[in-house]
């Protein structure tokens, strides 16, 4: 019963702020959004009842069984152990709380799964459901982005790669990272965007910190992409149409600005995490496939090797890891129901690979994406994580997890290129008050 009801009241609770929200989009986009959030909360279900009833364990399971505890301390003080948890969160080490918990990523999930289970008596029927609903509010935030840089033609489209995408609901909808850190890189997005249209400067701030923050405590390898696509977005953002066309023709300002922005993330992002530091990127890549075989699953593949830790070592991989990454697992390899659901899914996007071929053809695809800060952002950022998933996973089901947070974006940029009306690059629109009011 107390799962039921805590269930049915973050459901309430989530469509309050969607039924504010759907005020500022159009008649057509409102079903649509409603059925996607719906579609997150049955993922959420879903997520519990795969974990538990058909696999029997999994980080799910674990970020529960811990989080249960740490919310029971929050009851019993909530000021004193609120602000212990809090500082769990963020990895502090010296923090007195009766778990097994080392200060990293997990520790930091534990903490979050700590705040959800106190705020909904424990339920994780409705911890999952509730962190769905923010992975979902994330998404609608990145939604908002495309959909103000995007042409209309292609919304419909745009609306389903960003929130509909099964992979990413399902894999969101649940008390895992990978829901954290889309929550907070659809966040950032959004943030980046109002700061780059230099309107609500200080509510751009605000979302844009929050959001690399969220993103960085579980999941900051997510960011050094973010990081260099964010930096081509400004350089990109600033120069005129006709300027973009030219591909020799360089905006220094721009560049130093876009430069120094990418940089600063980068070097940010290595510094906070030494793990993810792109000069350790080949050893911690060599070292994660290394342990091939060591997951327990039945569906590990072998990429690299625990000797090659060097990066020209790791380079020779990567055309096999970007195929990993991007395109399988294919039909065959199917070995349980959710594999085949994802290799459907895969199918699905080779066909809008073959669209965009067929309709767009590559050499118009280069202008389209380098015509748009927005579809060059979904490139690099795209190519940046797979290339980091791709060469740090080594088994299908923990690639199709880890793969998440660059699904919106891979699929977004698809979708575009193989649209039917994408017969015109669609370039930057000039900061008027329609585009700003997009986003309102």
């Amino acid at each position: 019963m107390n799962d039921i009801v805590a269930s049915l009241a973050v459901v309430i609770v989530l469509l309050v702020p969607l039924r504010l929200v759907l005020r500022t989009f159009e008649p057509w986009e409102r079903p649509w959004l409603t059925g996607a959030l719906l579609a997150h909360v049955a993922a959420g279900l879903a997520q519990v009842f795969i974990v538990k009833g058909v696999y029997g364990r999994g980080d799910m399971l674990s970020y529960h069984r811990i989080g249960v505890m740490l919310a029971e301390l929050v009851r019993e003080s909530p000021v004193d152990n609120s602000w212990s948890l809090l500082q769990l969160v963020f990895q502090r080490q010296d923090i007195p709380l009766p778990v097994p918990v080392r200060p990293g990523a997990t520790t930091s999930m534990m903490a979050i799964a700590g705040f959800v289970l106190a705020a909904v008596n424990d339920s994780l029927y409705a911890g999952c459901i509730l962190i769905g609903g923010f992975a979902f509010f994330g998404k609608l935030a990145l939604y908002r982005v495309f959909r103000a840089e995007l042409p209309p033609a292609t919304h419909r489209a745009v609306l389903l790669a960003a929130l509909c995408v099964p992979s990413a609901v399902f894999w969101s909808s649940g008390i895992l990272k990978e829901a954290v850190a889309v929550t907070g890189l659809g966040l950032a997005a959004y943030g980046g965007y109002v700061l780059a249209t230099r309107r609500r400067l200080a509510l751009g701030l605000l979302l844009l910190v929050a959001g690399v923050v969220l993103a960085a405590l579980v999941k900051p390898y997510t960011l050094v992409p973010f990081a260099i696509a964010a930096g081509l977005w400004l350089y990109l953002d600033g120069a005129r149409p006709e300027q973009r066309r030219r591909y020799r023709r360089v905006r220094v300002g721009g560049l130093v600005a876009g430069t120094v922005l990418a940089a600063g993330l980068v070097l940010g992002v290595g510094k906070a995490f030494p793990r993810f530091d792109p000069a350790n990127f080949a050893e911690e890549a060599a070292h994660i496939q290394g342990l091939v075989g060591q997951t327990g699953g039945g569906s590990d593949y072998e990429i690299g090797g625990a000797r090659e830790t060097t990066l020209s070592g790791q380079l020779a991989f990567l055309p096999l890891a970007l195929l990993n990454a991007l395109f399988r697992p294919v039909v065959f390899e199917a070995t349980n129901a959710l594999m085949a659901a994802n290799a459907l899914e895969m199918l699905v996007v080779v066909g809008l690979w073959l669209a965009a071929l067929v309709r767009t053809g590559p050499f118009r695809a280069a202008r389209l994406i380098w015509g748009s800060p927005a579809l060059a952002f979904c490139a690099v950022y795209t190519l940046g994580l797979a290339i980091g998933v791709g060469l740090g996973s080594t088994n299908m089901g923990s690639l199709s997890r880890y793969r998440v947070p660059l699904m919106p974006f891979y699929v977004v940029l698809l979708a575009v290129l193989s649209a039917r009306r994408a017969q015109r690059a669609p370039t930057q629109a000039s900061a008027s008050p329609a585009r700003l009011g997009a986003m309102e």
